[in-house]
């Protein structure tokens, strides 16, 4: 729902003045700043009110010992909720468990579990429930991170409550001001701030990727690659196999002839833009904002032609000029632009490219229209995060410049990366816990076993789609039947680069 319009008005047949005072441009400014946020509250009240709720109260709990005696009835109000997808229990072996039939709880020593009975929550301090109703999402995730609760099955549990998040939601909201105030501030920061613009970028990624790289070295394994795999057969069992297969799909798809020169936006750690000039012959020009990837890029992924670089990529064009390129791509990187910033992105891109030009992106998509920076992975994990819109792309493509040649999506591949991420960190051995301390772990575990659970829900999304310069490589087949050729050989095309 958009909660901004804006309306072009017919000029005045009066000349406006060439200045005006800058004491009465403040105080347009101000009443005009003020009617806005005054609107937006409103319009927030009026959609977290709109849907009453219709959870049924909760019956008076037993007289023994019962930790929720004294709750808020938003506390225990979401407590019940919960009870419809998972079992609750606490540290002294009581038990909390839903009866769907009823439509109500109830709380006994002697209660046993529900259905699901591998879904379940320990509770270790009750005031998880209380950060519930104060944080939504993020008070969920922070209150795990500080040991509040645990469940032997993080994936299953985020995905039976993502299941319900609509009547989660519901009941926060209708519970909570200070939710709808977080909702008000998150409209603001995305209609009002640009997280991504040229001196904040740099922190946003540093912030995440230069967390350590020996935390990444066991995490990925040998092809260092931190974006999804390809898991294109049930005979492509390994994450190795996976990335290597990815690697190999990008290259067919690109084209590449040797001697070709390409650009490499958000290039990571350099594994691709090395797979690239070995095997196919090309240059690679490699940009990203983080030093330690660049300091592991020139350690293990040096090639003499591959120049892996801290550029961003909005100054690539200062240094090389327009058309220097035959293709450009990027892998895991466009999540990290900003919706302020996707037109910028793009004409970018198109600069930089030569007639014949390809360019490639690989990158996460949501089937929200409104991305939130209240949540717990824009918070915890990638700061200024945002994923795009299907609508969004398709508008991006649409314009006069670009034809979109393919789109392939293979989000669930996406949920075995993940998985294969965890496994690879075991138990954090050889990992420094005062490096990486308990509260570290448990949020990293919050970002792969939850977003595993997104990706398998196709809430979320992988695309990779190719577009070509409007105009342009006249006369040739269709390439999305071309690169489709790929599907089905990915065997026998991954055998150059297995190791």
């Amino acid at each position: 729902m958009s909660l901004l319009c804006i309306h072009t008005l017919p000029q005045s047949e009066h000349k406006m003045p060439s200045t005006l005072p800058i004491h009465t441009v403040n105080s347009v400014l101000t009443v005009l700043l003020t009617l806005l946020i005054i609107a937006l509250v409103i319009c927030a009240i009026v959609r977290w009110t709109r849907t009453p709720s219709t959870q049924q109260p909760i019956p008076n709990a037993p007289e023994h010992n019962n930790p929720f005696e004294n709750a808020s009835s938003a506390s225990a109000s979401i407590m019940d909720l919960m009870h419809r997808t998972t079992s609750i229990r606490f540290v002294d072996g009581r038990r909390s468990s839903f009866s769907s039939s009823s439509l109500s709880s109830s709380f006994s020593p002697s209660d046993s579990d529900s259905p699901t009975s591998s879904l379940y929550i320990i509770v270790r301090r009750p005031r998880m429930f209380d950060r519930i109703v104060s944080r939504g999402e993020l008070g969920f995730c922070e209150s795990y991170m500080d040991g509040d609760w645990d469940t032997p099955a993080l994936e299953p549990l985020f995905s039976e409550l993502l299941a319900h998040e609509e009547d989660l939601q519901r009941e926060l909201h209708s519970q909570s001001l200070n939710m709808m105030w977080m909702y008000v501030q998150s409209v603001l920061t995305s209609t009002f701030t640009n997280r991504n613009h040229l001196e904040r970028s740099s922190d946003n990624i540093i912030s995440h990727y230069d967390v350590g790289n020996d935390l990444y070295t066991k995490m990925l394994g040998p092809t260092m690659q931190y974006t999804c795999a390809y898991y294109a057969h049930p005979g492509i069992t390994t994450l190795d196999h996976a990335q290597r297969t990815k690697m190999a799909l990008i290259a067919h798809k690109l084209d590449l002839q040797p001697g070709m020169t390409v650009l490499d936006i958000g290039c990571g750690f350099g594994a691709m833009a090395y797979y690239l000039a070995d095997v196919h012959g090309v240059s690679v020009v490699g940009v990203t904002l983080s030093p330690s990837q660049v300091e592991l890029a020139h350690a293990q992924f040096a090639h003499p032609r591959v120049d892996i670089r801290i550029q961003d990529y909005r100054d690539v064009e200062a240094e090389f000029g327009p058309a220097a390129f035959d293709r450009v791509y990027s892998i895991g990187m466009f999540e990290h632009v900003g919706h302020k910033n996707y037109n910028t992105y793009f004409d970018t891109c198109h600069r930089l490219l030569r007639p014949n030009g390809v360019m490639l992106l690989h990158t996460i998509a949501t089937r929200q229209r409104e991305w939130s920076h209240q949540n717990c992975i824009n918070t915890y994990i990638f700061p200024g995060g945002e994923l795009p819109h299907l609508q969004h792309l398709a508008e991006l493509s649409a314009y006069d410049q670009w034809h979109l040649e393919d789109l392939h999506n293979f989000g669930r591949s996406y949920a075995k990366t993940l998985r294969a991420w965890r496994a690879n960190l075991g138990d954090w051995e050889g990992l420094s816990p005062r490096k990486y301390p308990k509260r570290f772990r448990r949020m990293w575990d919050i970002y792969l076993h939850g977003c595993a659970a997104q990706f398998e829900l196709r809430n979320i999304f992988l695309l990779q789609l190719v577009f070509t310069k409007q105009g342009e490589r006249k006369g040739e087949d269709d390439m999305g039947s071309r690169i489709r050729g790929f599907l089905g050989g990915e065997d026998k095309k991954t055998d150059e680069i297995r190791g």
